[in-house]
């Protein structure tokens, strides 16, 4: 892999990993993590789907165009 592909895979995980994060901490507040009302459930729901299920699928779709694009060979790229 080039410099240029490290950058963009790092900026990839940057990018998803961090708005996601910053919205977290910006839209919920701490008082409400603890109790047990709908605010709550909609952490728990933010955090599973836009921290781990987007992702992941994002992951997958990105692996997947990858393996197509090496015909079906297996790559360093692939597994990182």
């Amino acid at each position: 892999m080039s410099i240029l592909e490290y950058t963009m895979f790092t900026l990839g995980y940057l990018v998803q990993y961090g708005w996601g994060i910053f919205y977290l901490f910006y839209n919920f507040n701490e008082s409400s993590v603890f109790d047990d009302t709908e605010e709550a459930k909609n952490i728990g729901r933010f955090i599973v789907v836009y921290l781990l299920v987007i992702p992941f699928i994002t992951s997958v779709l990105s692996a997947l165009g990858k393996w197509i694009d090496d015909k079906g060979k297996f790559t360093a790229p692939l597994i990182i």
